[in-house]
C-alpha cells in the first residue's frame, strides 16, 4: 500500500543540516541568559520581526560583507532580556565586535564594517576621500530628503503625519529629489556599479516605500522607469545584484501590506485593499534569474537550501512543531495533532516539488488534503518576509503553496 504521506525522516535527508550561525529569538527564550555565540564573530542584534529599518541596514551590510556572524534577535515591541540593558543602549541595531567592543546607531556601525572586519571583503566605502565624503552624506540625507515632521514608525516609516498620510506632493518631491541623488554617477547605485553605505542607507526605506506608497496613493509606482529611470534602475540592480538582499533582507509586497495595515507604533488607520503594481517583481524566486541570484548568494554557506524551493521546505521542516501548535490554536475546528502533521508534510512535499502534477499526492487521504488546503492557506497569510524567509524562497513557498 502507497503511504499517505512522506515521513520526516525522509525529508531530512533531503534538507540541509544545521547552520553554524546562532540565531537566538530572545522571545521564545526569556528570560534566559545570553546565548552561545562563537569566538571571533560580531554579533548583531536586531528586531525580530524585521520591521526595524535601522536593523535592517546593518545586517545588509554584515551579509554583503560576506563574513560570518551570529544574531540576537530583539523583540522591539515586547519583553526583552535583562542582559539586553545590562550590555548596552537597549535600542536595536547594535553589534559586539569580535574584540569585545559593544557599538549602536545603524550609521555609525555601517561606517565602522570597513575597518573592523577583514580588508579582503567588499568594501562599503569608497578609499577616494571625496567620494567617501559623498557617500556620508547621501547616507546622512534621509530626514532631509523625506517629507518633514514625519513619525520615523518602523512599520510604516515617514508615511504619516498627525492623523492621515503625508500628501503625495510632498513624496513626488522627495522622489524627485532622490532621481537627482541617483544621477550624479553613472549607477545603478548612488556612487556608481558598487553597493555602499549610501545604498545600505536608503534601501529599508525605499523598499517600504515601493510597497505601501502606492497602497496610500494609488498610481504612485516608484519603479516605474518612464518617469523616474534611475530609482527603477536602482531597485533592479538591487534584486539582481546583491544576492543577499533578495536572498535574505528583502522583505515582500505581502509583508509590508499586512504590516502597513496594522495599528499602531506610528501607523494611522489602514490601506485601502492592496492591489500592488504589476512591476514589483513579486515572482522573482520561481524565475530562472531568481534561481541564479540564489545560487550566488548560498554559494560557501552550510545549512541553505541549494534552491529557494529547498530552503522553503528547510525553514517548514525546522519549525514543524511550531507551525503544527500555532495552526491548532487559531482554529475553531478542533483536530488531531496528527492530522495536521500530515497535512503539513503534504505542504513541504508540494513546495519541493519541481512541479504539480496529479499522481504527487496519489494515496493521500481526501481528509489529509482537505487540512492541507486549508494549512496552506493559513501558511500564505501567516508568512512574513523577512522574518521567517528571505523574498526569493517566499516567492516559492507562497506559489507552491497556492496550488493545493
Amino acid at each position: 500500500t502507497r503511504p499517505t504521506t512522506a515521513e520526516w525522516s525522509e525529508f531530512e535527508s533531503k534538507l540541509p543540516g544545521k547552520a553554524p550561525q546562532t540565531v537566538w529569538d530572545t522571545a521564545l527564550n526569556l528570560p534566559g541568559p545570553h546565548p552561545e555565540t562563537r569566538e571571533n564573530c560580531p554579533v548583531l542584534y536586531r528586531d525580530r520581526n524585521g520591521w526595524c529599518p535601522y536593523s535592517e541596514r546593518v545586517w545588509l551590510g554584515l551579509l554583503y560583507k560576506g563574513i560570518p556572524f551570529d544574531e540576537v534577535l530583539v523583540d522591539n515591541q515586547g519583553s526583552k532580556p535583562r542582559f539586553w540593558y545590562d550590555i548596552g543602549g537597549g535600542t536595536t541595531p547594535a553589534v559586539v565586535w569580535p574584540d569585545g567592543t559593544f557599538q549602536g546607531e545603524s550609521l555609525d556601525l555601517l561606517v565602522a564594517m570597513d575597518d573592523r572586519l577583514p580588508a579582503d571583503t567588499p568594501q562599503l566605502l569608497p578609499k577616494d576621500q571625496g567620494l567617501r565624503d559623498e557617500a556620508l552624506r547621501i547616507a546622512s540625507s534621509l530626514t532631509s530628503v523625506l517629507p518633514r515632521r514625519c513619525r520615523p514608525s518602523s512599520r510604516a516609516a515617514f508615511l504619516y503625519r498627525g492623523n492621515g498620510p503625508v500628501p503625495r506632493r510632498d513624496f513626488e518631491a522627495s522622489l524627485d529629489e532622490l532621481e537627482e541623488l541617483l544621477s550624479l554617477h553613472e549607477g545603478p547605485f548612488f556612487l556608481g556599479g558598487a553597493l555602499t553605505v549610501a545604498d545600505c542607507a536608503w534601501v529599508p526605506f525605499l523598499e517600504r516605500f515601493a510597497v505601501q506608497l502606492p497602497l496610500l496613493h494609488r498610481g504612485l509606482d516608484l519603479r516605474d522607469s518612464s518617469k523616474r529611470p534611475r530609482l527603477a534602475a536602482w531597485y533592479d540592480a538591487l534584486e539582481h545584484q546583491v544576492p543577499c538582499y533578495a536572498g535574505r533582507v528583502q522583505g515582500d509586497a505581502s509583508s509590508w501590506a499586512a504590516v502597513l495595515a496594522v495599528a499602531g507604533y506610528g501607523n494611522a488607520g489602514s490601506a485601502e485593499s492592496y492591489q500592488a503594481p504589476e512591476n514589483l517583481g513579486l515572482d522573482l524566486g520561481n524565475s530562472v534569474v531568481g534561481e541564479q541570484v540564489w545560487a550566488a548568494f548560498v554559494a560557501g554557506k552550510e545549512g541553505l537550501g541549494k534552491t529557494p524551493a529547498q530552503e522553503a521546505a528547510r525553514r517548514l521542516y525546522h519549525n514543524r512543531e511550531a507551525i503544527v501548535t500555532d495552526f491548532m490554536k487559531n482554529r475553531s475546528e478542533s483536530f488531531e495533532r496528527s492530522l495536521v502533521d500530515q497535512a503539513l508534510r503534504v505542504c513541504v512535499t508540494v513546495v519541493l516539488a519541481d512541479k504539480i502534477y496529479p499522481s504527487l499526492l496519489e494515496g493521500v487521504r481526501e481528509e489529509v488534503r482537505a487540512v492541507a488546503k486549508e494549512l496552506a492557506s493559513y501558511l500564505s497569510k501567516r508568512v512574513c518576509v523577512p522574518r521567517d524567509m528571505g523574498r526569493l524562497p517566499a516567492d516559492v513557498y507562497r506559489k507552491k503553496l497556492s496550488q493545493l
